[in-house]
């Protein structure tokens, strides 16, 4: 992928002095520059058709100056369909040349010659500094490799900008247009919309076109996606963000978009091949730590995930400036209004965008067909939960044709509401107090440095009768008592972290389901899942729970994501099955082996992810066939035979040193023909001896001493 920054459009009308632009910082794309020009605008025409008025100013670069007025061509249609007429361009500039707008009309729009780009490019906008009083009025037409030239597209400044107290809101960002996709195109020309005197008012800017971007190489963290059709970022060839994303605490709107580039994508390389080259124009020529879109949708109703986390929690986009947070962006690839093309938003499209809107609403509470009172710091705004770009900026978007669907959107996304059922849930945050209720998402923040002090857990749509009880350990007091439904687990007012918890269902028709849960902890990010009492977080390590995720399933069902590591209390361990080998990580109680594939287990290996609070290890002994008990070995060592073809049939598990005098082992085995044994803990026999019955998985739980059994 490579930016170039094809040059700097300045007016110097404005200027106090012509050294006042000599102070212009030099921009340096974080890509590689593929050519550099810097365009200058001549200033109006003479009203009376007389050549450059008399009070232009000379910019730094020195090319137009009041005395070189033969340096610009009158023509009667600066926008004239063959730009090569000499009448029309008399130069070419290339890469590294002073290009200036210096073809002026009777209608007092200037142009600029044809200005030839080294590196074949796709995407063409407008860069200016951030924080300008006004915005340049300007178009621009691209050739193609074949030779012809597109069509004269006006680029709308765009009102995207990061919201105040972000991350992206302290970087060195720009203003601009959205990027406009031209095809592969190796020359571009650029003009006034109206008259030059009026339509660049602002200093710095720049006309930035972008080459086609490679699929990245650069590893990122895909979601697993609970809906299926969906592209992960690193499917369509995302780059990894530049900075820690920030999270809000809850979704409360959609806001829909499009993306204004033509609709005449024909396959899905080519819907991918957009998304990376406006992820190139918004990370290298605006200055944005990733695309500022959440999701993207194409005209057949693909979703896209946009920016990195969007699928997973309340990530906060650049896509509406003060309505960024706590909103949902939701592009759609192409032109649906406004534009050349003027297309009709597919069936296709209206199914996905409120597919997407349903789920991210639905997951944070929000009923998609609903009012909401919206506060975003500065105002408070009364308006359905799925808007227009429109309706919170001075802007077209998302054209009149798809903005005409947002009825229709709006009545199906509460179709794609996730099912209420289960648990609802809300944390205290230090400096912020109780957030809102959470359904799916992420209670708390992240990025923020702001810990956990406590969390509220209720069930909901859960059979009657079923309750929750909550567990937490909190700094400079340890474990507090559990507490029920509602009740507060922590503390609050005191300033103390919460460090862990533990979550349980309990009553009649609990164990017909599995509680899950997670959590955010500082200098380590998302532990693993774990559930049903096992530790969420760390104890004695003096970190603070910074967000939780909780949710329920049925019991048996898989874990919502990863198991491994926790808690710093965690166990680890693995399994080598006859015919598969060694099996991935599993922890906290969850299945490692198989059941129902008379598949033997050969072997296991058992190890503590993190640093303990006391002295010691874990240990374990195998009764193998034809062996019988082997001695113990120490954590992460094969305890077992593998390449033998020798059958697992019981196990032993124990602590050592000063951990087991405060923790507990718990482990069970499924054996064939038996089903699963008994939980036994601290060096008992889990399996059979004597029988010849192969083991098939083990669970292996480790908990505080005393505690009940899983």
């Amino acid at each position: 992928m490579a930016l170039g920054v094809v040059g700097a459009v300045v007016l110097c009308s404005g200027c106090q002095d012509p050294a006042d632009e000599a102070a212009a910082e030099t921009y340096v794309p974080a890509a590689a520059v593929a050519t550099t020009a810097d365009l200058v605008t001549t200033g109006a025409a003479d009203p009376a058709g007389g050549g450059v008025a008399d009070d232009v100013a000379v910019d730094q670069f020195g090319v137009v100056t009041p005395d070189d007025a033969d340096s610009v061509t009158q023509v009667p249609d600066a926008l004239a369909e063959d730009p090569n007429q000499p009448a029309v361009a008399p130069e070419t500039a290339r890469g590294g040349d002073d290009v200036v707008l210096n073809v002026v009309d009777d209608g007092d729009r200037a142009a600029s010659p044809v200005i030839e780009v080294d590196q074949p490019f796709v995407s063409v906008g407008f860069t200016w500094p951030a924080g300008s009083a006004d915005s340049p009025a300007l178009q621009a037409r691209a050739r193609a490799l074949d030779g012809s030239w597109s069509d004269w597209f006006e680029l709308e400044a765009s009102d995207a900008e990061p919201d105040a107290g972000t991350h992206e809101s302290g970087a060195e960002v720009r203003s601009g247009t959205d990027p406009l996709w031209v095809g592969e195109s190796d020359a571009v020309q650029i003009a006034t919309v109206g008259d030059a005197a009026d339509a660049v008012p602002v200093d710095d800017v720049r006309l930035v076109t972008v080459a086609v971007p490679e699929t990245s190489t650069v590893s990122v963290d895909d979601v697993a996606w609970s809906q299926p059709g969906y592209v992960s970022r690193s499917t369509w060839g995302a780059r990894a963000p530049t900075c820690t994303l920030d999270t809000a605490t809850s979704i409360q709107a959609a806001v829909v978009h499009h993306t204004a580039g033509p609709n005449s994508y024909s396959t899905k390389a080519q819907a991918m091949a957009q998304l990376r080259a406006d992820q190139a124009y918004h990370m290298d020529a605006r200055g944005w730590c990733d695309i500022g879109y959440n999701f993207v949708v194409d005209k057949w109703g693909n979703v896209y995930e946009g920016r990195a986390g969007s699928a997973n929690g309340a990530v906060i986009g650049v896509h509406a400036s003060g309505f960024n947070t706590s909103t949902v962006g939701i592009s759609v690839l192409g032109c649906y209004g406004g534009c050349s093309s003027n297309a009709t938003l597919p069936a296709a499209a209206v199914k996905a965008v409120a597919r997407v809107a349903g789920w991210r609403l639905g997951a944070y509470g929000v009923d998609p067909d609903s009012t909401i009172t919206f506060n975003n710091g500065s105002s408070v705004k009364t308006m359905p939960a799925i808007i227009g770009h429109r309706d919170v900026a001075s802007t077209t978007c998302p054209g009149d044709n798809a903005y005409a669907q947002l009825a229709a959107i709006r009545s199906a996304a509460a179709t794609y509401v996730p099912p209420v059922t289960g648990v609802v849930y809300r944390a205290h945050v230090a400096d912020h107090g109780w957030l809102g209720w959470q359904r799916q998402g992420s209670a708390g923040t992240t990025g923020q440095s702001r810990q956990v002090e406590a969390v509220q857990v209720k069930t909901s749509g859960l059979p009657a009768g079923i309750g929750i009880q909550c567990q937490a350990h909190s700094a400079s007091i340890g474990w507090r008592s559990w507490v029920g439904s509602g009740s507060t687990c922590g503390t609050t007012g005191k300033g103390l972290r919460l460090e862990a918890l533990r979550l349980r269902l309990t009553g009649s028709g609990s164990g017909s389901y599995d509680v899950w849960y997670r959590v955010h902890v500082a200098d380590i990010g998302w532990m693993g899942w774990t559930r049903n009492g096992g530790e969420a977080g760390t104890e004695g390590l003096s970190l603070r729970i910074e967000a939780v995720q909780v949710t329920v399933t049925a019991a048996g069902a898989e874990a919502p994501g990863g198991t491994g590591s926790a808690s710093n209390r965690s166990i680890n361990y693995r399994s080598h099955a006859a015919g598969l080998g060694w099996l991935g990580q599993q922890g906290d109680g969850t299945l490692s082996g198989t059941t129902g594939q008379s598949r033997r287990l050969e072997a296991v290996k058992i190890w503590l992810p993190y640093a303990q609070k006391w002295s010691g290890s874990v240990q374990c002994s195998a009764h193998t066939a034809r062996i019988g008990w082997m001695p113990y070995v120490g954590a992460g060592k094969t305890c077992g035979t593998t390449g033998q073809s020798r059958q697992l049939e019981a196990v032993k598990i124990r602590l050592t040193g000063e951990l087991a005098k405060h923790m507990d082992v718990w482990y069970r085995v499924h054996s064939a023909n038996v089903g699963w044994s008994a939980w036994v803990k601290n060096g008992a026999v889990a399996g059979t001896q004597g029988k010849s019955l192969r083991a098939e998985a083990i669970e292996v739980v480790y908990l505080a001493k005393g505690a009940d059994a899983p």
